[in-house]
């Protein structure tokens, strides 16, 4: 058991300068997460690269991310193959939706689009205001 009290994770390193940040998620989503805590390590690529083993086992054996970031600016992420792999899904899922979107608006002329796109999210933002406003009456 190492320092940190997780076995195979590495204690930090003392001179690492990295800035973790906690995500509640308060949902139960279809993948099962239930309220449970994600670190997010932000990281220099100079840093990172000086601690690429910790980094890695931050990522392994605790599902944590890392933001890698260069001038303080992020650049890269280094995440859990699993959610690579959902996010690479869901990217695909994406596009298929953004061509099948683009089809359907394909004979209409740009300024007609946006305006119909416009009022939709109009709409339905008045409809997520009114559900508000009527759940705070209660």
């Amino acid at each position: 058991m190492s320092a940190s009290g997780d076995a195979g994770v590495p204690a930090a390193n003392s001179q690492t300068k990295t800035q973790a940040l906690q995500i509640k998620l308060s949902h139960n989503d279809q993948y099962g997460h239930n309220g449970f805590v994600i670190m997010i390590t932000e990281i220099s690529a100079v840093n990172f690269r000086q601690n690429l083993g910790e980094m890695l086992n931050q990522v392994q054996y605790r599902n944590d991310s890392v933001v890698i970031s260069k001038d303080g600016k992020p650049v890269a992420a280094l995440v859990d193959a699993r959610l690579f792999e959902r996010i690479r899904r869901m990217q695909g899922r994406f596009d298929t939706l953004c061509q099948r979107i683009e089809a359907s608006f394909a004979g209409t002329p740009q300024d007609q689009g946006m305006a119909e796109i416009d009022a939709a999210v109009a709409r339905e933002r008045k409809k997520a205001s009114t559900g508000l406003a009527s759940a705070k009456k209660k």
